[in-house]
């Protein structure tokens, strides 16, 4: 019977739980409300801009925290490249916190935001999906009169990478169907206005 259970509990150990795309969507929803947070410290408070500012010359990084929009992604994704790049700079502030002229309330704030090994690697997973998104708005700012056709161009682009699976990893996974169902909402899902914009491109 002992050892029935022992080899029971090693299985179990070994066998992993795959992650829900509930699960997946919160762990993104936390991660960047701490980005967002960070992002907003850096500006609000003075000592944190300048003990932020002084870093940057030490480190020699020539970036600063960007604050998105939530509603538009390509902003996201800005601001979670800038968290990426400055990695270095904000771990030293996690751990000069109490060295700090902050208020108890700033210290505690800090420390809730504090990022995790495996909130960067949701970071680096967001960074990835999100970069067609960033390119394609990228490509249409460009433009003096984005067309309709540049436009469909993009929103295939982003679709077919989204609905490719390219090996990648099972959080990838999850992020990519979650990115296609709002994109499948907002330009496949009516049919009617998919075929205006195909009729529009080719009235072009």
């Amino acid at each position: 019977m002992e050892n029935s259970d022992l080899i029971t509990d090693n299985w179990a150990e070994d066998v992993e739980t795959e992650t829900t795309p509930e699960q997946v969507q919160q762990s993104v929803i936390d991660v960047l409300k701490k980005c967002r947070t960070i992002a907003t410290l850096t500006k609000k408070s003075s000592v944190i801009a300048e003990y932020c500012r002084q870093q940057k010359e030490l480190l020699n990084l020539n970036r600063s925290l960007l604050i998105d929009c939530p509603t538009r992604w390509n902003s996201t994704y800005a601001l979670i490249e800038s968290i990426l790049q400055l990695k270095a700079l904000l771990e030293k502030l996690f751990s000069d916190k109490r060295a700090l002229q902050l208020q108890k309330t700033q210290i505690d704030k800090l420390i809730s935001i504090e990022f995790l090994p495996e909130d960067y690697d949701i970071l680096v997973n967001l960074q990835y999906v999100l970069k067609p998104f960033f390119k394609a708005i990228t490509l249409m700012s460009g433009q003096s009169y984005p067309t309709v056709g540049l436009s469909l161009f993009c929103i295939e682009k982003i679709k077919q990478f989204l609905s490719t699976d390219d090996n990648n990893n099972d959080e990838v996974k999850q992020l990519k169907s979650l990115l296609l169902n709002k994109l499948d909402q907002y330009f496949y899902d009516d049919q009617q206005q998919l075929s205006y914009l195909r009729v529009s491109e080719q009235l072009h």
